[in-house]
């Protein structure tokens, strides 16, 4: 990633009761990624360890292949990205005791990416019209693009702001606001490893389920390279190649930018001169959110057991689209006490609940980052607790000044030192049980993507009060999972257990020594001794949560052990 022009603008100006502030950003960053030589490795994925010591792969993508001169070649890409951005808000003092922020920003992130001078250009699927998305996919072609998006990704977003002080003398505050907040897709989206695809460059993408003859082998790159798929790359009617199901990316015509809504709500009042209650309520409404999987599947296509996918013209078709949702509430009080004698604490509790369709791009499909879907045709079945949601957690902080002793030949000794310590206590995030085993073990659903969920099992689909005992023990079994009707989804639902909670309680002990003669004004030496997780409490880490795990349901390891670090800072 190289900004090659990047500029900021900011002003403001005072009118009376307005205070107005406005500004323009634009940035251009170009990317330059020779990719001759790392695309013309094949990946390999076995069923199981048996089969790797036997050397037998169930599938191949890979190397990339030169549709016009037939040799194993990599690809040259070279693309910018044009983002501008304009906002003006005005912070407005209707009354002493009350200020009303208002603004709107302008984003626009153009046409995506553009691919610029002797770059190769983009070559994607793009669906036809007129039908179902399954047809769409089934009779889409492939094209190559220099611009990626014919339609401007543009957007003008409000925003709104209060600030009151309800008694006009500091004691109580009331805030809220509104706004809406845009996100620019990341160029390298749509320029992953397999981005330059067919009519130009192809992937292959092989299976034993299709009866393909896969070019595996110890030492096979000594001869100068990994060798070809011995089949034609003759090209078809829908530009991928006769013969050979190509990977390749596509995109979706109606694509848009990432949109975040968030509001919030917050009370602070001040029950006494050393006494502070505090109220807060934060939600959030995310849509548009970018999901890039393999659309090129549908459940039951390997119950005739050939992966016969909806367009056989290609592959894999890992498909660029803006349909992700996620929603948050969050809800904190806080309390924060100065006792006397150089003591104050703060506690603070949050009930949160997020749900959201994708939490994580994280797994692979031949070396493309992909949000992992279990039914590319029912999304419905992503919607879930987020990875990340917390529902409940309570933190405290607490710092300490002993009072400074005026006599006796202990007072140096003891005087100046601080005590601290942060306590943590949260329930554990949820986790999703599935399989990654292909078909017929696993892939239930029969669309050759290993990624299933089972059905529920007999005590239900959540479960609570477990202990660490149970976690270790193991909370539940594979065979209690009901393997769902071949060619069918499971019914189970995404995150709907839980993980292991976790307390953590820190402790930090700190004195500051005066050095006078280090330098002519004199210098401090601060020394410091942290001691983690003091209790020295087992948290439990995840839970196994792939059926075809052998530790299948078991918490094996903890994060977190008791820990001391000393350190020290001198400052002059």
């Amino acid at each position: 990633y190289t900004p090659t022009w990047e500029w900021h603008e900011l002003a403001s100006m005072n009118r009376g009761k307005h205070n107005i502030q406005f500004g323009v950003e634009q940035t251009l960053p170009n990317d330059s990624v020779p990719w001759k030589i790392t695309l013309t490795r094949p990946t390999f994925e076995f069923a199981n360890l048996l089969d790797f010591a036997q050397d037998m792969p169930y599938s191949q993508s890979g190397p990339t292949i030169n549709v016009a001169t037939g040799q194993v070649e990599g690809a040259y890409l070279r693309y910018h990205t044009l983002f501008t951005g304009a906002f003006i808000q005005d912070d407005w003092k209707l009354k002493p005791w009350f200020t009303l922020n208002l603004g709107v920003r302008d984003d626009d992130y153009g046409h995506g990416i553009t691919y610029t001078g002797d770059s190769d250009p983009g070559c994607y699927v793009f669906p036809a019209t007129g039908g179902t998305f399954l047809q769409n996919i089934a009779n889409g072609t492939a094209k190559c693009v220099k611009t990626v998006i014919d339609h401007r990704l543009w957007n003008l977003d409000p925003r709104f702001g209060f600030a009151w002080d309800v008694f006009h003398n500091g004691s109580m505050s009331v805030r809220g606001g509104y706004g809406m907040f845009r996100d620019r897709i990341p160029q390298n989206w749509f320029s992953t490893l397999n981005l330059v695809g067919p009519p130009l460059i192809v992937t292959p993408s092989l299976t034993t389920y299709q009866g393909a003859t896969l070019t595996y082998g110890l030492g096979a790159e000594a001869g100068g390279g990994w060798p070809k798929p011995n089949v034609s790359y003759t090209l078809n009617a829908a530009g991928g190649v006769a013969g050979l199901p190509s990977d390749i990316m596509g995109i979706d015509p109606n694509i848009k930018s990432p949109e975040i809504q968030n509001w919030m709500l917050a009370i602070q009042k001040r029950l006494r001169s050393d006494l502070m209650l505090e109220i807060n309520y934060t939600g959030s409404a995310d849509h548009h959110l970018p999901v890039q999987t393999d659309i090129n599947r549908y459940a039951g296509d390997l119950l005739t057991g050939t992966l016969l996918r909806p367009n056989p013209n290609f592959g894999q078709i890992v498909y660029d689209e803006t349909v992700g949702n996620s929603f948050s509430n969050l809800l904190s009080g806080m309390v924060q006490r100065q006792f006397s004698k150089g003591l104050s604490l703060r506690a603070v509790y949050t009930y949160g609940k997020t749900l959201d369709d994708f939490s994580t791009t994280g797994l692979p499909i031949s070396n493309i980052a992909t949000t992992p879907v279990f039914d590319a045709q029912n999304l419905g079945l992503q919607r879930g607790r987020a990875d990340f949601d917390i529902r409940n957690r309570f933190t405290y902080d607490a710092t300490w000044a002993p009072p400074k002793l005026s006599g006796g030949w202990y007072a140096p000794l003891l005087n100046n030192w601080r005590l601290g310590t942060l306590g943590i206590f949260q329930s554990g995030l949820p986790f999703t049980v599935y399989t990654t085993a292909p078909y017929p073990i696993g892939d239930y659903n029969a669309d050759g993507y290993n990624y299933d969920l089972p059905n529920s099992p007999k005590f239900g689909n959540s479960l609570s009060g477990l202990s660490r005992n149970q976690y270790l023990a193991g909370i539940f079994t594979a065979s209690q999972f009901p393997v769902p009707v071949p060619g069918h989804d499971g019914d189970l639902g995404r995150n709907t257990f839980p993980e292991p909670g976790l307390i953590n309680v820190n402790l930090r002990v700190m004195r500051q020594f005066h050095v006078p003669w280090l330098t002519h004004e004199g210098a401090a030496l601060q020394f410091s001794a942290d001691i983690f997780n003091v209790l020295n409490r087992a948290n439990l880490d995840a839970v196994h949560n792939d059926l075809s795990d052998p530790l299948f349901g078991r918490s094996t390891d903890s994060v977190g052990p008791r820990s001391v670090q000393l350190g020290a800072r001198l400052q002059f």
